[in-house]
């Protein structure tokens, strides 16, 4: 469904409908969390998050599913492996500093470019660094995958936020080392033949799709009815953002 506003609503009626809409958001989330880990039993996960085009919401939904999978339990690192337009850093409220592309330079350790976003049972974040190395050189090398497995090692899950599919060759190069991708499509933005072109660019490099994830399909009111859920307000909770 879509993002919530979580702006102080005025009146008893508009909190309810407030607390309605935060919590179909984060049980859609949750949902997702369960599907991609089932059958992982004693694994580790690495999901690289990618879309067709900008603007279909991929950075949004890769740092919200980061938060619920933290709240999970589940030891978590996010990526940002948009190396060209890295937001994550700012989404995040995260100072600047080392990242991913120092990391591949051999500039910095992980341990060092990581940061943690959120109190205890936060998730971890490896940001972009700096702009103005050529990406396509950086992820081209065997390094990259070196770092992958070993970040794999250490964390439950690995979420990587990758460029759009169809702008640049980035997640084609990123998608190799990965169990596979989900694409974020937006709800009545996105176009079809896009989404198509995107898919099979992935799959002629070995990418396995693990599916589709549509951003900004409210579900009818009847989905959810008078359901009670527990919501968690702290670092794995829903966060207002926009990509």
């Amino acid at each position: 469904p879509p993002l919530p506003s979580l702006r102080p609503p005025k009146g008893p009626k508009a909190l309810r409908d407030q607390r309605r809409r935060v919590e179909e958001f984060v049980q859609s989330l949750d949902h997702l969390r369960v599907t991609l880990c089932s059958g992982r039993a004693g694994g580790h996960r690495c999901v690289m998050i990618t879309s067709a085009c900008g603007g279909e919401g991929k950075t949004t939904l890769a740092a919200q599913l980061a938060g619920r999978c933290a709240n999970a339990g589940m030891s978590t690192l996010l990526v940002d492996a948009d190396l060209r337009r890295p937001s994550l850093g700012e989404l995040l409220e995260v100072p600047g500093g080392p990242g991913l592309a120092e990391v591949l330079l051999g500039e910095a350790e992980p341990d060092e470019a990581m940061v943690v976003v959120g109190n205890a049972g936060g998730f971890h974040l490896l940001p972009a660094g700096a702009v103005g190395h050529d990406p396509s050189r950086l992820l081209q090398g065997d390094r990259l995958g070196q770092l992958v497995a070993r970040l794999r090692e250490a964390f439950d899950i690995v979420l990587i936020d990758a460029p759009p599919v169809l702008a640049v060759p980035d997640a084609l190069l990123l998608g190799r080392w990965t169990d596979g991708a989900i694409v974020a499509v937006r709800h009545d933005t996105s176009r079809f033949p896009m989404v198509e072109r995107a898919q099979k660019r992935l799959s002629t490099v070995g990418v396995p799709v693990l599916g589709a994830v549509v951003n900004g399909a409210r579900p009818p009111e009847s989905s959810y009815g008078a359901y009670g859920y527990y919501l968690s307000t702290g670092a794995g909770g829903a966060f207002a953002a926009e990509a």
